[in-house]
């Protein structure tokens, strides 16, 4: 679906087609982390790494994206476009388990899950 919508979007306007990610790299995001040394990555990547050994998630899900939607601004001024994600209830508790442990490391400001999956953006 991700291919056909890009495809429609840059026929329509080919200036387009270097803001859009990959297909390849799609992913959902839960927040954004504070990294500034090699240390803080390493000690992310483990506490990931631990997490997911104990987690229940050993079957792969099913995730439905909706809900087109522009960050900040009008679509003509548009830098980033992103669809909202309908989390199954054991990735919602998984990822709110993590998240408490990044912010009680530091990592991350606060325990808000920002579920998004950009599709495009123009800043990068």
């Amino acid at each position: 679906a991700f291919e056909s919508f890009k495809k429609l979007a840059v026929d329509l306007s080919p200036s387009l087609e270097p803001a859009f990610i990959n297909g390849n790299k799609l992913h959902l995001t839960i927040t954004i982390l504070s990294l500034e040394s090699p240390e803080k990555i390493k000690a992310v990547v483990d506490i990931m790494a631990s997490h997911l050994q104990h987690s229940p998630l050993k079957k792969p899900l099913s995730i439905r994206l909706k809900g087109l939607k522009i960050l900040k601004g009008t679509p003509e001024a548009c830098k980033l476009l992103y669809v909202n994600p309908e989390i199954p209830s054991q990735l919602d508790d998984f990822s709110r388990s993590l998240l408490k442990v990044f912010v009680d490391g530091g990592f991350a400001s606060d325990l808000s899950v920002k579920w998004h999956c950009t599709l495009a953006n123009s800043k990068y």
